[in-house]
């Protein structure tokens, strides 16, 4: 088991404690894969939410799968926060439900 699968199991008080620890967060963004990494790095300086779709253009179309592992994995990692919005189409009077996510601040 690594440190990543370790976390992963472990709860949100835990993590928020872990992550306040320079050093901590340092180790942890190490331990994950280039795609996780680049991920976070794309996001840490960005204010507003990003809709989930959007983040799906940052890997080829081939590699899809990777791509929802990765938010998965920073999910349970509570590295990022991801959430729906209900948002009205203006052009039909359906409404959809669209994913964002952003970092989570504690990370």
């Amino acid at each position: 088991m690594d440190l990543v699968d370790y976390l992963q199991g472990q709860e949100s008080e835990l993590l928020d404690e872990l992550y306040n620890n320079t050093w901590t967060v340092q180790a942890i963004f190490r331990s994950l894969s280039p795609l996780t990494k680049q991920f976070i790095l794309r996001l840490v300086f960005v204010d507003n939410n990003v809709p989930v779709l959007y983040t799906a253009k940052w890997v080829k179309s081939s590699k899809l799968k990777y791509h929802v592992e990765t938010i998965k994995k920073l999910v349970s990692l509570k590295i990022i926060i991801k959430y729906a919005k209900k948002k009205q189409l203006k052009t039909k009077d359906k409404i959809k439900t669209i994913e964002y996510i952003r970092m989570d601040p504690n990370f």
